[in-house]
């Protein structure tokens, strides 16, 4: 009893997913047996082009160096990628959108704060006004501790410098 080129794929098919096997090495083998069809043994020396959505591999490349993930539709008639393609994406804007309260908003121009800076609290991360004012705080605690270091380092230098000008002086 002859057994088709096509049910013979789905028994190997199958076999290989229940046993945990290479469905190609297996085709291999039997092929250097002789026991594999003519139909299927032709399957084995042109593999299945993998499909794919990119026109070429620098267009895939170019996508992949910059973390581009094509959305809308390509110009190709075929619906693949290409570099043109891939070149439009990157210079389409990006835009943001920021979850605040109009308040916030606008305590955060009046400061000239970068609202990306400045953190929700939990659920939504919808900022606040008291969280722009806790940024504000932080910020200008900072910046305090900022200026008396830097204030303690420059006493520190002057009086380094006087004293060592008291000592040049005596002798």
């Amino acid at each position: 009893m002859a057994t088709s080129a096509q049910t013979l794929s789905i028994i190997l098919d199958t076999l290989a997913k229940e046993f945990n096997f290479d469905k190609t090495e297996a085709c291999q083998l039997l092929a250097s047996e002789s026991l594999l069809p003519k139909k299927l043994m032709s399957s084995l020396a042109a593999p299945a082009k993998k499909d794919t959505i990119w026109a070429s591999k620098k267009a895939e490349e170019l996508a992949a160096k910059h973390g581009i993930i094509p959305t809308g539709k390509p110009s190709r008639p075929d619906g693949k990628w290409n570099i043109a393609d891939v070149r439009k994406l990157l210079e389409t804007p990006v835009k943001e959108k920021l979850n605040a309260s109009p308040a916030a908003v606008k305590l955060a121009l009046e400061h000239n704060i970068d609202l990306k800076e400045v953190k929700g609290p939990g659920q939504g991360d919808k900022i606040l006004v008291k969280n722009v004012k806790d940024f504000l705080a932080k910020n200008v605690k900072d910046f305090l501790a900022k200026i008396e270091e830097e204030e303690e380092d420059s006493y520190e230098e002057d009086s380094e410098e006087s004293y060592e000008d008291v000592s040049d002086e005596e002798n």
